[in-house]
């Protein structure tokens, strides 16, 4: 997901922007405000093949959201969308990997309470393409 689209529902008067959740630096953090279920987005641009997701440096207690559309309304609302699948991630301050093997075009990390919503780093694996010959090599008679 590096340089794709990101918003979060508040940023901090420190350079804490939401594009550093996905600019492939861990060592860049991503910030909100302390406020009620913060969150932060990523637009994929379209509906793609989500393999898994890896998360560094996050605030314990917060949903993994991924959906086709975009996802508005408070956190309740969004767990009610039958097109949103949501993980819950209680203690974990880092995910490696988490397997989603779904499509989805936004990717969202929300905090279930209270705080600051940070991060070091998001990751949106897809599917490896399967490959395959273009064509055939034409026969080479024998000599």
């Amino acid at each position: 997901a590096v340089g794709r689209k990101t918003t979060q529902s508040s940023t901090p008067s420190t350079n804490t922007m939401a594009e550093q959740g996905v600019d492939g630096l861990s060592t860049n953090n991503q910030l909100t405000n302390s406020e009620l279920k913060a969150w932060w987005q990523v637009d994929l641009g379209s509906v793609r093949e989500i393999s898994s997701v890896s998360l560094f440096g996050a605030t314990p207690n917060f949903y993994l959201l991924v959906s086709d559309d975009p996802m508005t309304g408070t956190l309740d609302q969004i767990l009610l969308q039958s097109a949103v699948k949501a993980y819950f991630y209680p203690t974990v301050p880092a995910i490696t990997g988490a397997p989603i093997h779904l499509p989805g075009r936004y990717v969202r990390v929300q905090l279930t309470g209270t705080g600051n919503l940070h991060m070091n780093e998001v990751q949106v694996w897809g599917q490896q393409p399967t490959l395959m010959p273009l064509s055939r090599p034409a026969a080479t008679p024998d000599r």
